[in-house]
């Protein structure tokens, strides 16, 4: 019996459900993950950290900086082993106190100092001018003046005068307003008498000057001697009203 022969074909195409493309409501759902945006956000999270101990570093620094400026000015008895910084925080503020209490000594002893070099060259002043000018400096007696910069802020005026100047010389007050005037406040003024062969009183001015005005002492000097000038000529030939 003769068979019909068949021929030979390829299969048909297998179709795998699972190796197809993803459906839509697939796509949904890979895309609700966002894995991408969560690695960013951990090495955004990383990187806030790593500013923030940076940050922090630089601040101990400079605080360990500033609390180690502040050990190199205490006395060099306390700088001899590293203190700690509640340590160093006492001794400052023990140390504050002293250190007030040394510079009141020391502005008082240059001031009784200041008086007295002002004093003894005042006295040479006014035996020199009784000297060299004789008895005609009565007629119309002037004032010694002597004034010495202490700084480029400070001044002190000495002013030296005799019993006989005080019938035509410039009351103390009058002086004090004339400097005050000009812009030379007062920081502080005393005064001293000798009982010697002639009675002589001393006026020791402590002034301020601004800086930026540059003012000389000998400058100063001249206005003083012109206030006491323009006195004696009034009083010798008295205005008329």
């Amino acid at each position: 019996m003769r068979r019909d022969a068949h021929p030979f074909s390829s299969p048909p195409p297998l179709h795998f459900a699972f190796l197809s493309s993803p459906s839509p409501h697939a796509e949904v759902v890979l895309d609700h993950l966002n894995i991408p945006a969560a690695a960013t956000n951990g090495e955004a999270t990383m990187v806030k950290k790593l500013n923030h101990n940076a940050c922090e570093r630089d601040r101990r620094k400079k605080i360990n900086s500033l609390y180690s400026a502040l050990r190199s000015l205490l006395p060099s008895a306390d700088q001899t082993e590293k203190l700690s910084i509640p340590a160093t925080v006492s001794q400052v503020l023990k140390y504050i106190p002293e250190l007030q209490q040394q510079v009141q000594i020391l502005a008082r002893e240059r001031e009784e100092l200041l008086s007295r070099i002002n004093a003894t060259q005042g006295i040479d002043d006014c035996t020199h001018q009784e000297i060299s000018k004789g008895k005609g400096a009565l007629s119309n007696p002037m004032p010694s003046i002597s004034t010495n910069c202490l700084s480029e802020s400070e001044v002190a005026i000495q002013i030296c005068t005799t019993k006989v100047m005080t019938q035509n010389t410039v009351d103390f007050s009058e002086i004090l307003l004339n400097l005050d005037h000009h812009g030379f406040p007062l920081i502080s003024a005393s005064t001293f008498e000798s009982f010697g062969g002639t009675r002589t009183t001393f006026y020791n001015l402590h002034v301020q000057v601004e800086r930026s005005r540059g003012m000389e002492c000998e400058a100063l000097k001249e206005k003083l001697l012109a206030l006491y000038d323009q006195k004696g000529r009034e009083v010798k030939f008295p205005i008329q009203h």
